[in-house]
């Protein structure tokens, strides 16, 4: 493993977002692994440190990676000491960014809040779209402009 992955790694380890963003931006391999499989992505849930797992998921991590004992962000968060606050920011950030879910998650503290936060949010979004008459105003406007403004 190289200097630069190390770091990497140690940085997702450690929540520093800056550093993390830096080699991002450099070129590190996001989906470099150490010798258990561990990748960054897998280090940020471990720690609960949701900012750097969304980080990474924009990078293009895959939130479905499993170590090489076949555990996945979720049960990461599960299996390591971390404040609640952090543990259900990390979940609901993979929530919201699609995690493959299995029966045996739902069964994770903090999984089913998540799920019902996201519900709720969907459910305000759908409310809004419902008021402006989306989709079917935004087939009519030529431009977003038309759409914000109300313009037809």
């Amino acid at each position: 493993m190289t200097a630069r992955i190390q770091d990497f790694l140690n940085a997702c380890r450690n929540g520093n977002e800056n550093a993390i963003a830096m080699l991002i931006e450099a070129g590190v391999d996001i989906h470099a692994q150490d010798n258990d499989g561990w990748n960054g992505f897998h280090y940020a849930c471990a720690n609960g440190h949701a900012n750097v797992i969304a980080m990474l998921i924009e990078a293009g991590a895959d939130i479905n990676a499993q170590d090489n004992y076949e555990r996945n962000g979720l049960d990461l968060l599960h299996s390591f000491t971390i404040s609640n606050t952090d543990r259900l920011g990390a979940i609901s950030t993979l929530i919201n960014a699609g995690i493959t879910l299995r029966s045996q998650d739902l069964h994770i503290d903090g999984v089913q809040y998540a799920l019902d936060e996201n519900a709720a949010q969907r459910a305000l979004v759908e409310q809004a779209m419902i008021q402006v008459d989306f989709p079917q105003r935004a087939t009519q406007c030529e431009d977003v402009l038309d759409f914000l403004f109300l313009r037809l």
